[in-house]
Parts: structure tokens; sequence; C-alpha cells
């Protein structure tokens, strides 16, 4: 049975590998390094503008915008919408289309909030996101 010892940074001093003595006593050291992490959610819909995402290859929504909340569990979360025109035809936000679109948001937000809070991302119409918000249909 190992006794796992948790560090925020690896001393200097520490060496290049576990010492054969402590893997001997049952010592494993873990060292996780501080995140550098965008928590601004105004900094993290800059990753994933829709400039940006034009340069990527993908359909170009019309904004996108990323709200702190909570998920399911209770837990912090970040979810992101791209919201595209009402002309915008179905067969462009076929899940065949925007899938590729979606999991490349979702890394590039889960990477720079330092992989704290789970991303959800959405694609939605201007006139879905009203009727959501509001109850209603435009």
């Amino acid at each position: 049975m190992y006794k796992v010892i948790i560090a925020l940074e690896q001393p200097s001093n520490f060496g290049r590998a576990i010492r054969a003595v402590d893997v001997a006593m049952g010592r494993m050291y873990i060292f996780r390094r501080m995140p550098t992490a965008i928590v601004d959610t105004n900094e993290l819909a800059a990753l994933v503008q829709p400039d940006k995402l034009a340069q990527e290859g993908f359909p170009r929504p019309s904004r996108v915008s990323v709200v702190l909340s909570t998920d399911h569990t209770g837990e912090e979360a970040y979810y992101v919408y791209l919201i595209f025109p009402n002309e915008t035809p179905d067969a462009s936000l076929k899940w065949g289309k925007i899938k590729d679109m979606m999991r490349w948001v979702h890394d590039q937000v889960w990477r720079a909030s330092g992989e704290e809070r789970w991303p959800y991302v959405h694609v939605k119409r201007e006139a879905d996101l009203f009727s959501e918000t509001f109850g209603c249909r435009a």
C-alpha cells in the first residue's frame, strides 16, 4: 500500500525520479502544477468568437455567449451558446455538420478554464434562444 503525497509544485531539490528508498517505504509523490486558468466569461467567449470559428472552417454564428451557472449535479459549469441567425437552414445545423465545431469549442473553453468547470455547448437560433428564455415563440 502506498502513502500518496500530493504537492502543488515539485521542490527544486527533489531530483528527477522517485528515490528507491521512497518506493521501498511505500511513498508515492504526485506533483500537480497550479493551473493558469481563465475564469472570466468574456475572456472565454473571446476564444471562440464567430471570426475564430470561421477561421477554423466551421459555420459562423452571429454571436457567442458564455454563461457561468450550475449544472444538473449542482456543480458550477459554463454554458456556451453558439447563436445563429433565424435564416440559417436546418441542414447547416444538423449534428453531422456541427459536432466537430461543438467539440472544438468545448475543448477550447475546457482547457482555458483550467479544466475546472465543464463547458456545455449549445447551438441555437436567435428565435429558439428567445423562446426558451421567455417561454414564448418569437
